[in-house]
């Protein structure tokens, strides 16, 4: 499988979108969840303008994305670097594209001197973040009632 990691580029906000709630979708979750995510999961131009964003192709399909912010100022995050949004189509999920991201999100942030980011993961992502070596710091509510995500720190080495 030949994978393409190139920036994102703002036009691409909407096709961005459309695989972020597709990747959720694979997992069950109802749609009411769906609705109460729609702000945090909508990847608009303007975000891909002012974050790190890139984009897993193969051929010209997109594949998967990931993006990394800068959080500056307290807020609903913590000061720091956060990978915020790490979502695989459906039909790949599990086919090597999430390790491709973040070996290249792990080489970014070496380039540009990050040596440590944060992430707030779906609880289907969990095994997947511990295999890839982050640390594993627990479960946090979410927005959503009864439900938790998983927390993780990775150290850039």
């Amino acid at each position: 499988m030949n994978i393409t990691i190139k920036a994102a580029h703002p036009n691409d906000a909407q096709t961005l979108t459309e695989l972020t709630f597709s990747s959720k979708r694979y997992w069950g979750y109802p749609d009411a969840y769906m609705e109460i995510w729609r702000d945090e999961l909508t990847i608009t131009n303007e975000y891909i303008d002012n974050n790190t964003v890139f984009v897993a192709h193969i051929n010209e399909l997109f594949v998967g994305y990931y993006s990394i912010i800068h959080v500056q100022k307290e807020t609903d995050y913590p000061r720091g670097y956060w990978l915020e949004h790490m979502f695989i189509s459906p039909e790949y999920i599990r086919k090597g594209i999430g390790s491709q991201l973040l070996k290249h999100a792990h080489d970014d942030c070496l380039s540009n001197k990050i040596n440590k980011i944060q992430l707030l993961s779906d609880p289907n992502a969990k095994e997947f973040y511990i295999k890839s070596g982050l640390t594993y710091l627990g479960e946090i509510p979410s927005n959503i009632e009864g439900r938790t995500v998983c927390q993780f720190e990775w150290c850039i080495r």
